[in-house]
């Protein structure tokens, strides 16, 4: 029989535990600062799980040197991606509320003291706060789309993230672990791309209390050799994640309720897809697979605003990609110059108008 006091004890210690998963693959330049940065938190009481994914190069050993520590838990496994890696880590993790870090990146001493003074007495399921995100320039920029938004519950956080009018990044969140556990997180597909926005509908799905801190503490790296944050064959990957949203809108009988804006996503990857610095076949190749979801895509509120706010050169490439993609062959050296091209002339800009 268990022991009431001991239960109590063990009961009150998880109360105020945060458990910060933090998972890595090849980020031996950056495993050191992300780590240094999670353990230096002012917040007393959390653990760190580093969940190592396969990594090939030194990422494992300069973990390791961490197990003195005894917040710090290392799990080593084969290389299965973002999500097989967070699951990994909330499998073990004691904390009543989890946070995410991708292990490139790295957090102010403060952050977890931020976001926990919104926890108080009504215990909400998601406390997401804004984030710096580095452009290819190396400059950071403030996002998130939270500074003036308190609280929100039911299906609102749904709508706010499915409408892309706040981040649906999985970082710079505290998520209580009963919460993710009991909306099946461990149960998500396991895709290449796109996973944050398909946990975050899942999660939205489930009616959740929500809580925005006004705190900025988070800094998510520019890596051009991370796959989460790169071109190529992993962008078709998107089309399976909008598949699986869709599918689980379904399975639940929600999707008549909010088609609009579960077809709206397929608009949006056609645009990201659009611009992405890849080869004009990969492009045509990924939109192909997208076109069938977009029928009537102007009769879908949420389409056509976006649709409005697009320049007249997007607009331009998006009508061309879409009714004569082979077009863009011929196209797509004048209206999408190399990345290379683009980055000289906006330090060009830059220099010319004073912003150094």
């Amino acid at each position: 029989m268990n022991d009431p006091v001991k239960a109590s004890s063990r009961s009150d210690e998880a109360k105020n535990l945060i458990s910060v998963v933090v998972i890595g693959y090849n980020i031996e330049k950056f495993v050191n600062e992300c780590l240094d940065s999670v353990l230096a938190q002012d917040y007393e009481n959390f653990e760190v799980i580093f969940v190592n994914d396969g990594s090939t190069d030194n990422t494992k050993a300069l973990a390791e040197k961490y197990l003195s520590d005894p917040r710090f838990k290392l799990i080593n496994k084969e290389n299965g991606g973002c999500v097989s890696a967070r699951k990994a880590g909330v499998k073990i993790a004691k904390g009543e509320y989890i946070m995410f870090v991708d292990g490139d990146d790295w957090i102010n001493t403060d952050m977890l003291s931020n976001l926990a003074k919104f926890i108080g007495d009504d215990k909400p399921d998601i406390i997401k706060s804004n984030f710096y995100s580095q452009k290819r320039d190396k400059r950071f920029k403030e996002e998130g789309g939270m500074k003036d938004l308190t609280a929100c519950e039911n299906d609102e956080y749904f709508k706010l993230i499915m409408s892309h009018k706040i981040a649906w990044n999985l970082i710079a969140t505290l998520y209580k672990r009963e919460f993710i556990l009991n909306a099946g997180f461990l149960n998500y597909p396991e895709t290449g791309m796109g996973e944050d926005l398909m946990a975050s509908c899942f999660f939205g799905l489930h009616n959740p209390k929500v809580k925005f801190a006004g705190s900025c503490d988070y800094y998510y790296r520019f890596n051009s050799s991370s796959a989460t944050k790169k071109g190529g064959k992993v962008l078709l990957e998107e089309s399976k994640t909008l598949r699986h949203m869709e599918d689980y809108v379904k399975k639940i009988n929600l999707y008549e309720k909010y088609k609009s804006i579960v077809d709206y996503q397929w608009i949006v990857a056609f645009l990201r897809h659009m611009c992405a610095n890849i080869p004009v076949s990969r492009k045509i190749e990924n939109m192909h697979n997208m076109r069938p979801h977009m029928k009537n895509f102007m009769r879908n509120e949420y389409s056509r605003e976006c649709y409005k706010n697009l320049s007249l050169r997007k607009r331009f490439i998006f009508n061309v990609y879409y009714h004569a993609p082979y077009l863009m062959y011929v196209l797509e050296p004048f209206l999408n110059p190399p990345i290379v091209v683009k980055n000289a002339i906006e330090s060009i800009m830059r220099v010319f108008s004073g912003q150094n």
